[in-house]
C-alpha cells in the first residue's frame, strides 16, 4: 500500500511540473504554488516511509487508511464532477458538505482504528492518513483537467496546446496561470486540512470505536 501512494505522489509530482512547462504563462504566477505542491507530496512521501507515522506501522493499513481515503476521494471528486457540470445535489450545502465530508471520513477511518486497537490515539493518526490519502488520489486528477466552467456549466478545458499556446484563444492563455495557480494552492491547502481535521476526527472515532468495542466485550463475556 505504501507503494501505491508513493506512486500516485509521483504522479502528482510529474502533472505539476507538466503544468508549470506546457500551459502558456504557466511558470509565471503558478511557479512558487508549484513548488510548495511538490514540497508537500515530498514530505507526504517521507511520512509514509519513515517515522512514528508512517504507514507501516499502522494497524490493518489497507481497512484502516486506504479504505477510508478511497471513499473520501470518490465522494469529493464526484461532488466536484457534478458541480463542474453544472449540477446540484439537493444535499450538497457547499463548504458544508465539504468539510462534513472531511470528517465523515476521518471519523470512518479513526472508529475502526479504535476497535481493532481499543486505543483512541492510533485513531488520530489512521484518520490523518485517510484524508492525506484521499486528498493525494483526488488531486492526481486536478492538474490533468485544469478546467473551468463557462456560462451555465460549460466545461472548457484549459491545459493542452502546447507550450506556445496553440489551441488556446488568447483570453483563455491569460488565465491558464491563473488557473494552475489555484489548482496547486488548493493541493496545499487541502493537505494541510487533511492533517489538522483527520487527527481531531480520527481522535473522536478512536473513542468511538473503543467505546463500542469495551461496549461490545462486556456485553459478551459470561456472567460470574
Amino acid at each position: 500500500m505504501t507503494g501505491a501512494v508513493l506512486a500516485v505522489l509521483a504522479m502528482n509530482v510529474a502533472l505539476i511540473v507538466a503544468g508549470l512547462v506546457v500551459v502558456p504563462e504557466g511558470p509565471g504566477p503558478a511557479l512558487w504554488a508549484g513548488l510548495a505542491a511538490i514540497t508537500v507530496q515530498c514530505a507526504v512521501a517521507v511520512a509514509a516511509l519513515a517515522g512514528p507515522m508512517a504507514l507501516d506501522r499502522r494497524p490493518r493499513p489497507a481497512l484502516t487508511c486506504l479504505l477510508p481515503g478511497a471513499l473520501f476521494a470518490i465522494g469529493y471528486v464526484s461532488l466536484l464532477g457534478l458541480e463542474l457540470a453544472g449540477f446540484k445535489l439537493s444535499f450538497d450545502r457547499g463548504a458544508v458538505t465539504v468539510y462534513a465530508w472531511f470528517v465523515g471520513a476521518a471519523g470512518l477511518a479513526g472508529t475502526l482504528t479504535g476497535w481493532l486497537t481499543g486505543r483512541p490515539a492510533k485513531g488520530a493518526a489512521s484518520g490523518c492518513w485517510a484524508l492525506v490519502i484521499g486528498t493525494v488520489g483526488w488531486s492526481a486528477g486536478f492538474p490533468a483537467a485544469g478546467v473551468r466552467t463557462e456560462g451555465h456549466g460549460r466545461v472548457v478545458p484549459l491545459l493542452g496546446g502546447g507550450r506556445g499556446g496553440s489551441g488556446l484563444p488568447p483570453q483563455r492563455r491569460s488565465l491558464s496561470g491563473l488557473l494552475l495557480q489555484d489548482i496547486y494552492g488548493a493541493m496545499v491547502a487541502h493537505q494541510l486540512l487533511s492533517v489538522v481535521i483527520g487527527l481531531a476526527a480520527g481522535l473522536a472515532g478512536g473513542a468511538v470505536g473503543w467505546g463500542a468495542q469495551a461496549l461490545t466485550r462486556s456485553l459478551t463475556q459470561p456472567a460470574p
